[in-house]
């Protein structure tokens, strides 16, 4: 039997864009936009994206190569107010191995005639999976930059 852990954190990014909140919140619930910016490594992989923007609705970015999954992350929506509040719940699968289950909260709020955008996440890395957290945080930081870039008109630096 393999051993258990878990292993809890909490970390915060704060982005201020210079779009107003129903523009960021946008690209957040709009499948193009968001795939745009949130998937990664699709230089690398085959991968599947769908994007059901409702509470109780889903998410999904599968990463495959050749015809195995590499990655997989599923949400599901627990909380939408719009143009204010994204709250939503995911796991993070290496092939099919869990590694991580998350709480995230993404808030708006505008700043003058921007945005600034308070992303929090609630991380629980599972069995011996705990090295991931500067890998999250970084990741969750390179798609934020690629929607800077999106909202910005430019194209989206891929990571």
């Amino acid at each position: 039997m393999s051993e258990r852990s878990e292993v809890h954190t909490t970390f915060v990014i704060e982005r201020t864009f210079r779009v107003p909140p129903h523009r960021v919140f946008a690209a957040w619930s709009q499948q193009e936009a968001r795939r745009a910016w949130a998937s990664c490594h699709i230089d690398l992989y085959d991968v599947d994206y769908g994007l059901d923007f409702r509470v109780g609705g889903s998410e999904h970015n599968r990463a495959r190569e050749r015809g195995r999954d590499v990655f997989i992350y599923e949400a599901r929506f627990l909380d939408i107010v719009e143009d204010h509040r994204i709250v939503y719940a995911y796991e993070m699968r290496l092939g099919q191995k869990r590694v991580s289950v998350s709480l995230a909260t993404v808030g708006f709020v505008a700043a003058g005639e921007g945005t600034r955008m308070t992303f929090t996440e609630q991380v629980v890395f599972l069995d011996g999976h705990t090295d991931g957290l500067d890998q999250r945080r970084i990741g969750t930081e390179e798609g934020f930059d690629r929607l800077e870039a999106l909202l910005d008109g430019e194209t989206a630096p891929r990571h």
